[in-house]
């Protein structure tokens, strides 16, 4: 049993978003009882980061093995702050809620499925409304209600899908990342076409297909069907961005245009769509003006 722990060790060090190919080797390695020693040397975590190394934690967790992390100061107090490791270690074989973070300007990591999507949403949807109180937030529910019903539809991810919302001061931006590790989304799009009698189609082709309004493979009663494209106006509307890593691709888009670049982590798995809102973009509550009359 020693030799093959010894045999299972993994030191990965993370200095940028390619290194982070070497967790998605691990993992698409499918070995069992792997211990891992991610030192991160990454300046700053942001929540894409976070969901990458919470969905890594996991899966290895699952298979036996851990994940040890090494940081710096600020990263470590960061991850302290989000309740990382406590949301990792409670999540290992089934979803559980953090009820509480130290940190006010995020939410609790969620590992959603169908039985506690609604119950994110609607918490999300409390905690979007105590950041931006005068902010008209019901097109900003409708994405977030779509993206993670989408996401958990069509990703066959073996632990869930994952949520984590965090709010920047220094922009007045609220950054909503999904993720997940199943097939994505060309092999989303390319099995639903192959039903229909269709030919496949390239990773970028397929975004572009999912991106489109109404293209949906899949639509159930608790969504919309609405595909991605209920997304793009969204961001559009707000002047704001997002992005999609997915298979060998990344999209970027903003207002103005939408680029497709080969993905920098090789070897990627799942879907990660990261939502980037200007809350001084959000519309204001609509209050009718009051009509009655002073005598």
């Amino acid at each position: 049993m020693a030799n093959m722990e010894k045999k299972n060790k993994e030191e990965l060090l993370i200095k940028d978003w390619t290194d982070f190919s070497k967790a998605y080797g691990v993992i698409s390695s499918g070995r069992n009882r792997v211990f891992v020693r991610m030192t991160l040397g990454l300046e700053e975590l942001h929540p894409i980061d976070v969901l990458i190394i919470a969905q890594f934690a996991i899966w290895l967790q699952a298979k036996g093995g851990d994940l040890t992390l090494a940081v710096n100061t600020s990263n470590r107090e960061y991850i302290e702050s989000i309740g990382l490791l406590d949301f990792c270690n409670a999540n290992i074989h089934f979803p559980s809620t953090l009820e509480d973070i130290s940190s006010r300007s995020a939410m609790p990591i969620k590992r959603v499925n169908r039985e506690t999507m609604t119950s994110y949403i609607i918490a999300t949807g409390q905690y979007l409304k105590s950041l931006c109180p005068n902010k008209d937030l019901q097109m900003l529910q409708v994405c977030l209600s779509e993206l993670i019903n989408n996401v958990y539809d069509h990703s066959n991810s073996p632990i869930d899908a994952y949520v984590f919302c965090e709010y920047y001061a220094n922009s007045n931006s609220i950054f909503i990342v999904v993720s997940d590790l199943g097939i994505g989304i060309a092999s989303s799009v390319n099995s639903f076409r192959s039903t229909e009698g269709l030919m496949p189609l390239s990773t970028v082709e397929c975004l572009k297909w999912a991106v489109k309004e109404n293209s949906t493979t899949r639509s159930l009663p608790h969504n919309l069907g609405k595909g991605l494209d209920v997304l793009n106006s969204f961001i559009q509307a707000n002047h704001s961005s997002w992005q999609i890593l997915t298979n060998d691709v990344s999209m970027r888009a903003d207002p103005d245009e939408i680029n497709y670049e080969k993905n920098p982590i090789s070897g990627f798995m799942g879907t990660i769509v990261n939502l980037i809102v200007r809350v001084s973009n959000l519309p204001e509550i609509d209050v009718e003006e009051d009509n009655e009359m002073d005598w």
